[in-house]
């Protein structure tokens, strides 16, 4: 035999065995973690895939039946990628009724068209947008621009685009009226949340709220919030969607002067209406409303328009949703891809079409149930054969190395930032994380010694604390890159 070629064979095989006695010890170590007390009665699913040689390195528990957490959002997002396209934008059509008059007055009612922009008004992403301005000074400066100095009707806020359960089945009583549980209204509004501004220095414990922003218009608060010990935001949000009362309860910091708790705001559409009839007013535009109805929305006719206000592109919103794991944008793209689909704009439409889309992906969907886009639902149940099924699929389309850009890093962003920093796992592994209440989630990519990996890992019911899982898991992830 050729010594070179009996070298290269000898070379071969010692990296086989390497390989081998690192995918073994990969393999213990599993094991060790779900035998473990802090697992005990528990459950965990880890499943590592090399893409490049389409071989499976670990699978444990991956048809076990998970609680992924905000890891679902990983699907949503790469759903409505594949289905409404990175350029997607929303649309927001401001016009009106009626006729403006030659001295200004608008003889008929401001319409506002909502098309389901959950960005509308947020500060985060005004510079995406083309004024700059607050959206009741913008709307305000399209009314300048078209003449009109007063209204001799109404401002009628048409929702009809998308239907009117803004928030999914399975979400808790204790989320619901939290800022991160405010639901996919028609028409969003700075990212349907108020700050709530705190005042917790008395001695009793009581506390009062010194202001809000924006303020709640018609919504009876019911504070019942405590000043302790505690050093974290403890205050929770009791408040249905469309309600007019509200009851906060819990703990924050005693002593502060200024302590900010965000909530959900319960009809956005309103408040915003609320806000733009005052701002109006500052700037001399008098309202002389005819009628309040919202029934009026539902039968709107020969609107002219005035301007279009189109949101920032599906990417964009995509990429803040996987980085910051908002649920708002989440529940958004669902209802979207029910309507681009030939929906209503529904919940339930929209979650029945990445099913199917699923399906069609070539990934059973049989390996899933999906109660929304977010992952906040305690209901929501997967397989980690099944993420790994998406994985895989997504690593073959041709955008992929653009959507793994979006996805939090290793040691650098968003809740990946504290995962393997200073090793070899920093900037290279990128995933999707999830965490609820004793469920720790983590879907994604790793990229090492010129290969990738598709990584899954999920720990359910577990006895520890949600830090020391964390730990835990990084050290089956820093197992790859030994």
């Amino acid at each position: 035999m050729d010594p070179m070629l009996k070298r290269s064979i000898l070379v071969l095989a010692v990296l086989m065995i390497g390989y081998s006695l690192a995918a073994q010890s990969l393999v213990e170590r599993t094991r060790t973690l779900a035998n473990s007390p802090d697992l005990k009665g528990g459950r965990l699913a880890f499943h590592v895939h090399d893409l490049d040689e389409d071989s499976t390195i670990v699978s444990f528990g991956s048809d076990n039946w998970m609680i992924p957490a905000s890891s679902l959002k990983l699907i949503t997002a790469y759903a409505a990628w594949d289905i409404l396209g990175p350029d997607n934008q929303f649309e927001t059509h401001i016009g009106h009724t009626g006729h403006i008059s030659p001295e200004g007055d608008l003889m008929g009612d401001l319409i506002i068209k909502a098309g389901g922009d959950p960005s509308l008004g947020a500060e985060r992403f005004a510079e995406s947008y083309a004024s700059p301005l607050p959206l009741t000074q913008w709307v305000i400066d399209i009314l300048k621009s078209a003449g009109i100095r007063s209204i001799h009707g109404d401002i009628v806020i048409d929702e009809s685009y998308y239907d009117d359960e803004v928030l999914p089945d399975g979400w808790t009583w204790q989320d619901i009226g939290n800022y991160y549980a405010a639901g996919s209204h028609a028409f969003s509004f700075m990212e349907n949340r108020s700050v709530f501004h705190f005042d917790s220095r008395s001695e009793d414990g009581s506390t009062r709220i010194r202001g809000m922003e924006p303020s709640l218009e018609g919504v009876d608060i019911v504070n019942l919030v405590k000043g302790t010990q505690t050093r974290s935001d403890q205050a929770y949000v009791y408040c249905a969607p469309f309600s007019n009362r509200m009851y906060i309860r819990g703990e924050i910091p005693q002593g502060r002067k200024d302590f900010q708790v965000k909530v959900a705001i319960p009809e956005p559409a309103i408040q915003f209406r609320e806000m733009l009839i005052k701002d109006m007013r500052k700037v001399g535009i008098e309202m002389h409303m005819r009628n309040e109805s919202k029934e009026k929305q539902l039968d709107i006719i020969d609107v002219q328009g005035l301007e279009t206000i189109v949101s920032p592109t599906l990417a964009e919103l995509l990429s803040h949703m996987l980085l910051k794991s908002d649920n708002v944008i989440a529940e958004h793209m669902v209802k979207q891809i029910d309507k681009k689909l030939g929906g209503k704009g529904s919940t339930s439409g929209g979650l029945e079409k990445i099913r199917s889309w699923m399906d069609a992906k070539g990934v059973p969907s049989a390996g899933i149930v999906m109660r929304d886009g977010s992952g906040l639902s305690r209901s929501n149940s997967i397989k980690a054969a099944t993420f790994f099924g998406m994985l895989q699929q997504l690593q073959k389309e041709p955008y992929a190395a653009r959507f793994k850009k979006m996805l939090p890093v290793a040691g650098q962003s968003g809740s990946m930032s504290r995962v393997g920093k200073g090793t070899a796992l920093q900037g290279n592994l990128k995933m999707k994380t999830g965490y609820l209440d004793r469920v720790r989630s983590y879907v994604g990519f790793l990229e090492h010694g010129g290969k990738t990996y598709s990584v899954v890992a999920i720990s359910n019911d577990y006895n520890c604390s949600a830090s020391q899982m964390r730990i835990q898991l990084t050290k089956l992830f820093e197992q790859l890159t030994r």
